[in-house]
């Protein structure tokens, strides 16, 4: 598990339940892309939706790690937020919600979340997802 920088055991506690809350969620919740393309109903339309999603989220992502480093924590919270409400839309809730846990630890104008949590978590939840995307959209 990835240590939050905090000064407050308390506050450590409270940011540690949080992340290990959203452990435990799909990567890809199938019932809402399903619903996405039921409702596009046009595979051609949904294919370049997704393939929208997935490249303008890997830009999101870059902004959110050149912000992290950059300690912008406006940019950090701006590009956090955005990537939470596209990925909620297509079904990412994990990476929903660690975007959502990104922007709360920016909101103060300060974060505690690590370069490993930004590294490690969010990219390697984006891997993820576009490897369970392309596995979706070839089975359907």
């Amino acid at each position: 598990m990835y240590e939050l920088q905090q000064d407050s055991a308390e506050e450590v506690a409270k940011e540690t339940i949080v992340f290990t809350s959203f452990l435990e969620l799909s990567t890809l919740e199938c019932q809402t892309i399903q619903d996405l393309r039921a409702m596009i109903d046009d595979d051609l339309a949904f294919s370049d939706l997704i393939t929208v999603y997935i490249n303008s989220a890997k830009i999101l992502i870059d902004k959110i790690q050149e912000a992290f480093i950059d300690n912008d924590t406006e940019n950090l919270r701006i590009a956090s937020h955005s990537l939470k409400s596209t990925s909620a839309s297509v079904g990412a809730t994990k990476l929903s919600q660690i975007c959502k846990f990104v922007e709360q630890t920016s909101r103060e104008g300060e974060t505690t979340i690590t370069a490993e949590f930004i590294n490690d978590v969010l990219v390697g939840e984006y891997n993820l997802l576009v490897q369970e995307i392309k596995t979706y959209v070839t089975a359907y």
